[in-house]
């Protein structure tokens, strides 16, 4: 295949750098064990013709597990950038566009704590992958947003906010989960707001939309959604001023709050830094969450193991045993898959 002009000068201009080195799946498995692995040179150009084979042929997710096998993510990053901006069967195969999206989203440099960060050039091509026409590629971009370096996070959130309107869902949601990921000390852009606290009808409307379609229940997607940019909200301004937003009103709200809070709660052990007062409020409506209709769902698990975490290991007396009891009261449910949960958890408190 020819490369075309884009991907050749970026080959030459990498080459000057000298080979660089790819390991493949024996490679990988050395370092597991310890050893040195056994390498491979590639150069640029040889990289850049590996890419393009992902446009001949079926099986492109396995060619492009293989290209993350066996190519360095930086330099792989690089050819898959250029091949998207510039290379015609990129542009023309909508499949092949969509797996070299799907792996310039998954590689990065992992940092000591275990994340991979994109790069500056992997930033700009998904900051352009948000406009691209297929959704699967606009989700992947808008979740990969999130691991952008610490010198170009305030360049995606506008991008990631422009999003938040998209027509499916899920790319919203992904938008939101970046959006939390990302930490900035300020108040939250506005949309996330009215997402959080004060959703429009058009938004129930294509949440609800987005439900039937797939067969969900009737407000599943919302509580998705609400849940995600509540985390914004704790994220950037604080879980007090999370907790401390009046949603007695809007049940939906509550149900999403409670979720969001629950999983805080649950990741911190039972150990959330907010006072009593606040951990009343959460913990009456996880409470409520227990008491809605139906068998046992996501929701009610994580309501149930947020209790207990509290129940065991809460700031205070006083939050371990308001916690404990809005266990055993919601153990009376009619619900059997319910019942069994609390009594569980019951039986694991002190």
């Amino acid at each position: 295949m020819t490369k075309v002009d884009g991907m050749r000068g970026w080959g030459h201009r990498r080459s000057s750098a000298g080979r660089l080195v790819a390991t493949g799946v024996i490679g990988v498995l050395a370092l597991a064990a310890g050893a040195a692995p056994p390498a491979r040179e590639m150069t640029p150009d040889e990289v850049c013709t590996a890419v393009q084979q992902l446009a001949a042929g079926a099986n492109k997710r396995q060619k492009v597990e293989e290209l993350r096998r066996t190519i360095p993510p930086a330099l792989l990053a690089d050819a898959l950038v250029a091949a998207l901006a510039s290379d015609p069967a990129f542009a023309s195969d909508a499949p092949t566009r969509a797996a070299a999206y799907d792996a310039l989203c998954r590689i990065g440099q992992q940092t000591a704590a275990g994340i991979i960060l994109i790069s500056d050039g992997q930033v700009d091509r998904l900051i352009a992958g948000l406009k691209e026409p297929d959704v699967q590629i606009r989700s992947v971009c808008a979740g990969a947003l999130g691991r952008a370096p610490e010198p170009r996070r305030a360049d995606v959130i506008e991008p990631l906010v422009g999003v938040l309107d998209d027509e499916s869902p899920s790319v919203s949601q992904r938008a939101l989960l970046s959006l939390a990921v990302l930490r900035m000390s300020r108040p939250v852009p506005e949309r996330v707001g009215a997402i959080a606290f004060a959703p429009t009808e058009a938004m129930r409307a294509k949440w609800g939309a987005f439900d039937r379609e797939r067969g969900g229940g009737a407000s599943s997607q919302e509580l998705t959604v609400r849940e995600a940019a509540m985390n914004v909200v704790s994220s950037w301004e604080g879980l007090d001023t999370l907790v401390d937003r009046d949603l007695s009103k809007d049940e939906p709200g509550r149900t999403a709050r409670a979720i969001a809070v629950g999983r805080r709660i649950i990741k911190d052990a039972g150990r959330t830094d907010i006072d009593d007062r606040r951990h009343g409020v959460v913990i009456a409506e996880l409470a409520e969450v227990l008491r809605q209709p139906g068998e046992a769902r996501d929701s009610d698990r994580g309501a149930v193991m947020a209790l207990a975490a509290l129940a065991k290991h809460g700031r205070s007396d006083a939050v371990k045993r308001l916690a404990a009891d809005a266990l055993r009261a919601a153990s009376e449910t009619p619900s059997a898959g319910k019942r069994e949960l609390i009594r569980g958890a019951l039986r694991g408190l002190p």
